[in-house]
């Protein structure tokens, strides 16, 4: 056989591997912020994030991160609470929403004075997760909402 049918055949041999990939690693969404709404208040106390990602799910899931801070800081488009910021600022891991299918939850438990969940004021938040089997490492965000922490 000459080298170039070879490669043909390689060629079409390798390119449903190569879409069914490129299909699986297409399968995972973007979180979407479900609650607090855009521009909501929320009342001083047990503040619950939740996360509305569907895509994570099954053995491959990866657990949705939220990034929340007093200040609309951005670093290549993604909000990074600024050095500093004591308690106004916070990175936590969500963790699955029980008998909520493609909800993620995180409820503050934290109630220090200071702390951004009993302290009025504006917040932006943002959430993201890893893409299942993407290399190098792929990161899906959600757009940054703004919210009040209100007496």
């Amino acid at each position: 056989m000459h080298r170039r049918v070879r490669l043909c055949i390689a060629a079409l041999t390798m390119a449903p591997l190569v879409m069914a990939g490129s299909a699986a690693a297409s399968n995972s969404t973007s979180p979407q912020l479900a609650s607090p709404g855009p521009g909501a208040r929320v009342p001083v106390g047990n503040v619950a994030l939740v996360v509305f990602d569907p895509g994570l799910s099954g053995k491959l899931a990866t657990p949705v991160f939220v990034v929340l801070s007093n200040r609309r800081t951005l670093s290549r488009g993604v909000l990074a609470p600024p050095p500093h910021c004591q308690l106004k600022c916070d990175f936590e891991e969500m963790h699955p929403w029980a008998h909520h299918p493609g909800d993620w939850l995180f409820r503050t438990t934290f109630h220090r004075h200071g702390f951004w969940g009993v302290t009025p004021g504006t917040y932006y938040w943002q959430a993201y997760h890893f893409v299942p089997d993407c290399r190098p490492s792929c990161i899906e965000y959600s757009p940054i909402q703004r919210f009040q922490v209100v007496r």
